[in-house]
């Protein structure tokens, strides 16, 4: 997009501070989680484990959104992380 006028100057500079609003919400909502977001490997009250299809005998997810990794021979519970876009996502 070409900027030529003054309208569309504000309407990017508009656009960037919501995003970036949206964004520092997220991450205060993601640090006040991570407070109580259990990394251990004992499962909680009710929590199911499935294998992640085509990662079978690498990933598991729960039904609470937890994942756990047993790459390498050393199974534990994946951190998730916050992208850009306000989204928790883990990397495997």
């Amino acid at each position: 997009m070409i900027v030529g006028s003054n309208a569309d100057t504000l309407y990017m500079t508009e656009e960037r501070i919501r995003r970036q609003v949206t964004y520092e919400k997220a991450k205060l909502a993601y640090k006040e989680m991570m407070n109580v977001y259990p990394l251990d490997l004992k499962n909680l009250a009710g929590e199911i484990w499935a294998w992640i299809k085509d990662y079978e005998g690498l990933y598991m997810e729960s039904n609470f959104g937890r994942t756990k990794s047993f790459y390498g021979g050393k199974v534990k519970i994946l951190k998730p992380n916050l992208n850009m876009h306000g989204y928790l996502v883990v990397q495997m």
